[in-house]
C-alpha cells in the first residue's frame, strides 16, 4: 500500500489561445482555494503563441494565493543566466512565503527558443548541469563565484535567500540522461508524455541510479476533457501534433487522458504507482474556459482522487 500523491493542475502544454490577464490569476486563485496542492506554468524563449515568463506569472499568482505550491514545469534553465535565475526564484519563495519548486528542462525539442537565448543548442546538457550546482551555492546567500566553460563571475550575492535556504529543483525529462541528472543533482524527476509503464521503468531505474536518496517523482498528466473520448482525443491529437510537429496520435491515446472526468479520473489514477509522490493535471483549455473548466472539471477530479482511498491506495 502506498501513499497517494498529492495532486496539482496548471496551465497544458500550451493553453488553447491566449486567455485574459484576470482569467489567468483567477485560475490561479481558484486552484488553491479549491484545494490543488501545486500550480504549474510552462516555459519558452520564442513561441508559436503568446506566453507569460513564468517566473513573473508565479509572483502574480503567489500574490492572489496562500497555500498552493508555485511551480515550473519546464523552465528551459540553459537558456538563463544563473544568477538572474537564483534571483528570480529566491525573491518568488521569499515573497510567497517558501512556496516555489523550480522544475527544469534541457529544452531541446524547438531550435527557436536556443535561436532566440543566442545559446547554442550543444550546450543545454553542460549548461545545465553547472546552473543547477550553482544555483544551490547563490542560494546559500554568501557572494559566490563560477569561471567554467559557460560562465565567468565573481562575488555574486543574492539576497534574500528561499525562506528554507534553498528552492527545490525538479528534472523534467524522457530520457536516461535526465534521470541521471536528477539522481545526480537534484531533488526529483519529472516525466511528462509517458504512459505509467515508463513513468514505473523510470522509478525503478532512479532507484538504481540514487538508492539512498529519497527522490520527489513527479508525473504530469496532460488530458483533454469532452463529452466523449473519440472526440476529445480528436482535438488533443490536433493540438499536441500541431506543436510537436509530428504525428501525436499514438502519444495521446497511452498518454493523454481524454473525455468524461470520471474517465480522466480514472486514468490519472493509474499515474498514483510506487514511488510517485505527485501527480499534475494539465488539461488543455480554450480561450475563455480556464476558470469554468478547472471549477466544473478539474476540481471534480480532485474530489473523486481525494475521497477513493482516503490517504492511501
Amino acid at each position: 500500500m502506498t501513499t497517494k500523491p498529492r495532486l496539482g493542475t496548471g496551465f497544458g502544454p500550451g493553453t488553447l489561445g491566449f486567455p485574459r490577464a484576470e482569467e489567468v490569476l483567477t485560475f490561479g486563485q481558484r486552484a488553491d482555494e479549491i484545494g490543488f496542492d501545486h500550480f504549474w506554468v510552462n516555459d519558452h524563449v520564442s513561441w508559436t503563441h503568446p506566453l507569460f515568463d513564468p517566473a513573473v506569472l508565479l509572483s502574480a499568482v503567489a500574490a492572489r494565493t496562500s497555500r498552493i505550491e508555485l511551480a515550473t514545469g519546464v523552465y528551459l534553465l540553459p537558456l538563463r543566466s544563473p544568477t538572474i535565475t537564483a534571483r528570480a526564484f529566491a525573491s518568488l519563495d521569499y515573497l510567497s512565503g517558501g512556496r516555489a519548486l523550480l522544475g527544469v528542462g534541457i529544452g531541446g525539442e524547438f531550435d527557436a527558443d536556443f535561436a532566440a537565448a543566442g545559446i547554442p543548442i550543444g550546450e543545454r546538457a553542460g549548461r545545465t548541469d553547472a546552473t543547477v550546482q550553482v544555483l544551490k551555492e547563490l542560494w546559500r546567500g554568501e557572494p559566490t563565484s563560477l569561471h567554467d566553460n559557460y560562465f565567468d563571475f565573481d562575488d555574486v550575492q543574492v539576497l534574500p535567500r528561499p525562506v528554507s535556504g534553498t528552492v527545490p529543483i525538479i528534472i523534467g525529462g524522457r530520457s536516461d540522461a535526465a534521470l541521471k541528472r536528477a539522481a545526480r543533482l537534484a531533488d526529483g524527476w519529472m516525466p511528462y508524455l509517458m504512459s505509467p509503464d515508463r513513468v514505473q521503468s523510470g522509478i525503478r531505474r532512479l532507484r538504481e541510479l540514487a538508492p539512498s536518496r529519497q527522490l520527489r517523482v513527479v508525473a504530469h498528466v496532460f488530458a483533454c476533457f469532452g463529452s466523449d473520448v473519440a472526440s476529445a482525443e480528436e482535438r488533443a491529437t490536433a493540438y499536441l501534433s500541431a506543436q510537436y510537429h509530428r504525428d501525436m496520435s499514438g502519444t495521446v491515446s497511452k498518454c493523454v487522458p481524454c473525455g468524461p472526468v470520471e474517465v480522466i479520473a480514472e486514468r490519472l489514477r493509474d499515474y498514483a504507482l510506487d514511488g510517485v509522490t505527485d501527480v499534475v493535471l494539465r488539461p488543455l483549455h480554450e480561450p475563455g474556459d480556464l476558470v469554468s473548466s478547472l471549477e466544473n472539471h478539474s476540481a471534480e477530479v480532485l474530489r473523486i482522487w481525494r475521497q477513493e482511498g482516503g490517504g492511501q491506495w
